[in-house]
């Protein structure tokens, strides 16, 4: 388990990214630079798992969790949008029953 930080309380949501690695602008984004990223993060998620490293594999769920939410940002939903998603998802999986075990 990861030891709790000082900005535990400020910092439990991603915070959407404004730019990328090369320094091009999330802004300036198009579709196919999400899928590119998404792939990328999957890909790092992939390769932790293989070696079975868990903290490892927990961190590059986590990049990919913050790509996720970067994306929805530049589709334009803000937090609260994505807030109720969730919502609307866990209300989905609790009806299917994926939460019973």
């Amino acid at each position: 388990m990861l030891k709790q930080s000082k900005w535990i309380g400020d910092n439990v949501k991603p915070i959407p990214v404004l730019k990328d690695g090369n320094g091009k602008l999330i802004k300036d984004y198009k579709h196919s630079d999400w899928i590119r990223k998404l792939l990328e993060e999957f890909g790092e998620v992939i390769e932790a798992t293989l070696v079975e490293d868990d903290k490892q594999i927990a961190k590059e769920l986590q990049d990919l969790k913050h790509v996720c939410h970067s994306m929805q940002h530049w589709l334009g939903y803000s937090d609260k949008d994505i807030d109720e998603i969730c919502v609307d998802t866990n209300e989905v999986n609790r009806s299917r029953g994926y939460f019973e075990g």
